[in-house]
């Protein structure tokens, strides 16, 4: 068969490569997108296009670190700047966009490769009459097909932008020499971890507790470079270009790094052969250029070594028709079971439990509304931000904490997909389900408002800092509680009874909007209410007021939770 005929055979490889690696890592959402995938066929295409244009997003966005130092180099140089300071700080930076780049490939491609790397997906394919020539030409397509659009962003955004930036011919092919050496690099690494990440995943079942600790362990750093990428170089880019313009005194010290870690192959050595083009051989030694060179022949046999050894594993993957670890069972017996009696908030706590960690998006959200307020602790660092404007930093907080609150509400939603139907028609009590849902909030919520207080431990401000947290984190417990209730009287409203599950289908879509809606509002008028007396008052008036509201509303919010979910008649 001739190329173009196995391109096209590859295309339904990478379709179910892609559906096994979407439901591998659902967790407990798989009956929820197989009943997408039924009533929406273009479900899966959708999501193979969502993903790429975000891959793809990230990627431009990222190009904004490089470019501005571009701006820096020159200025510095015009002002005088120590050659061997620009070239440093050129290096370093230009090397941590290559690092970035390289961790949000990673991220967002194991994520999407996952079932490819199982082998079962060529297991059908096995059966037919191809040639093993044949069949590792689709395999290699059908990664392709996986790393298309992120392929094209890696290799050509950055030396496009380069070119536009620098018109310079020669500067623009060592971007595209680097972009290249990079891009293969990073496709090296993904294959090598996605097959690794895949038999973790594959063997959840026999080894639950290492499949969600890798999960968990991944998402981490998943959250950690998207954080980075929706807020850090907002912040990032005004800290960096001034460094340019501050020289050190013990300019000595750069000198030696500048000859020694220029020859790590990645991500340094790039950096700094791109950055002494941009300084310009006229200011530069073009001996001073070698070792960066070498770095980067070191790097290409790097390349070279990891490519063979990953179309070894792409090889095993392909002709791999069952695993080759045999998977050992335990048979029960009567005497292995055990029966512990607790009570039913407990068991729904433990039942929400065991759900999360077999569901990565509600982890997602989970990790999110832990790491989301220790920004503002962050951005104190930053001069004008800091903790010498309370006011300010009040502002920040609370956006930031109630968009917590949110984001965890959610995250418990989402693990109230599977059997809903059969759960609202039993006789549960659904007031102790609701309890155990916000035992939960009531743990996450407290817990990352409070706990990034730790940083300001012995430094000014600290009790100021320390009381706005412990409001910060009441008004947040209130508005989850309110969204939660608000998103139950919404969806979850039968007969006689409001049930802890997405019961109502009707108008679902403008019943999100309206929910968005009410939240949005309400966070504007407690923003703003919030901010304007911490601005006009001093922190025990401030407290003395805020408080009592947040008694009041409480109660409130008690009063309307009894209502929905009265406790249950007691019969002699």
């Amino acid at each position: 068969m001739n190329n173009k005929e196995l391109f096209k055979i590859s295309k339904y490889v990478y379709t179910e490569s892609f559906l096994q690696s979407h439901l591998d890592t659902s967790g407990a959402n798989v009956s929820s997108i197989m009943e997408k995938m039924e009533k929406n066929k273009r479900y899966i295409k959708n999501q193979v296009i969502f993903t790429k244009i975000v891959m793809v997003l990230y990627v431009s966005f990222l190009i904004l670190l490089p470019i501005t130092g571009y701006m820096q180099i020159e200025k510095a140089i015009n002002e005088g700047i120590s050659i061997t300071w620009v070239l440093f700080l050129g290096g370093v930076i230009n090397g941590g966009y290559f690092l970035f780049q390289f961790a949000y490939l990673l991220m967002f491609g194991m994520f999407s490769s996952t079932g490819l790397f199982t082998g079962n997906i060529f297991d059908w394919l096995s059966t037919l009459p191809f040639k093993k020539k044949e069949m590792n030409k689709i395999g290699i397509m059908t990664l392709f097909r996986f790393i298309d659009a992120q392929f094209i962003a890696l290799m050509l955004i950055f030396p496009l932008a380069t070119a536009i930036f620098t018109k310079s011919i020669i500067i623009t092919l060592i971007s595209l020499g680097i972009s290249t050496l990079n891009t293969i690099f990073s496709f090296n690494v993904l294959i090598i971890l996605s097959k690794k990440f895949a038999s973790v995943i594959k063997g959840a079942e026999a080894n639950a507790k290492g499949s969600n600790l890798t999960r968990i362990l991944f998402l981490v750093g998943y959250l950690t470079t998207t954080m980075f990428a929706i807020l850090g170089l907002q912040f990032l880019i005004p800290i960096i270009n001034p460094l340019y313009f501050q020289e050190p005194t013990n300019i000595a010290l750069f000198e030696s790094l500048n000859k020694w870690i220029s020859l790590v192959p990645f991500p340094l050595s790039g950096g700094y052969l791109l950055t002494s083009f941009l300084i310009g051989f006229n200011n530069i030694e073009l001996l001073q250029v070698l070792p960066y060179i070498a770095g980067l022949v070191i790097f290409a046999l790097i390349d070279y070594f990891m490519l063979k050894k990953s179309l070894k594993i792409m090889n095993d993957v392909m002709i791999s028709r069952t695993d080759s670890k045999t998977q050992k069972f335990k048979v029960s017996t009567v005497s292995d079971v055990s029966i512990t009696v607790v009570s039913p908030i407990r068991a729904y706590f433990e039942r929400d439990k065991s759900m999360i960690l077999r569901d990565i998006q509600s982890i997602i959200f989970i990790l999110f509304s832990l790491i989301l307020p220790w920004i503002p602790f962050f951005l104190a660092l930053e001069p004008g931000i800091g903790f010498d404007e309370i006011e300010g930093f009040g502002i920040i907080g609370i956006i930031y904490c109630i968009m917590g609150s949110i984001m965890i509400i959610m995250g418990l939603s989402n693990i109230e997909k599977t059997g809903t139907t059969i759960n609202a028609s039993l006789p549960i009590i659904v007031r102790d389900q609701v309890k155990a849902r916000l035992k939960w909030a009531y743990i996450i919520i407290p817990l990352g408002t409070l706990l990034p207080v730790i940083m300001r431990i012995g430094k000014p401000f600290f009790w100021d800092v320390l009381v706005i947290q412990v409001l910060i984190a009441i008004v947040s417990l209130l508005f989850g509680t309110f969204t939660l209730l608000l998103s139950i009287r919404l969806f979850g409203k039968m007969k006689n009874k409001y049930v802890l599950a997405n019961v109502q289908f009707r108008y679902k879509v403008a019943k999100n909007v309206l929910l968005f809606a009410i939240d949005l509002i309400l966070m504007i008028f407690i923003i703003i209410g919030f901010v304007s007396q911490l601005i006009t008052r001093n922190i025990i008036e401030f407290t003395l007021i805020i408080f009592p509201i947040e008694l009041v509303l409480a109660i409130f919010l008690y009063f309307v939770y009894n209502k929905m979910f009265p406790k249950p008649k007691k019969f002699d």
